[in-house]
């Protein structure tokens, strides 16, 4: 759900990192890359590469 939501509407306000006091998302970037195809690795996937995108730091 938090992907989802994330891929339509944009992650602005969410900072992974804990800039502006708002904490980063403990252990997603290390669910994200696990291997495996279950339901919790790819939302975190693609969660974190929702932030990724809209942060500017990876490609788009």
């Amino acid at each position: 759900m938090a992907a989802e939501c994330a891929e339509r509407c944009g992650t602005e306000g969410i900072e992974h990192g804990g800039a502006e006091g708002i904490e980063p998302i403990a252990g997603l970037a290390a669910t994200a890359g696990r291997k495996g195809s279950s339901q919790t690795v790819r939302q975190a996937a693609r969660l974190h590469a929702a932030i990724v995108r809209d942060s500017g730091q990876g490609p788009q």
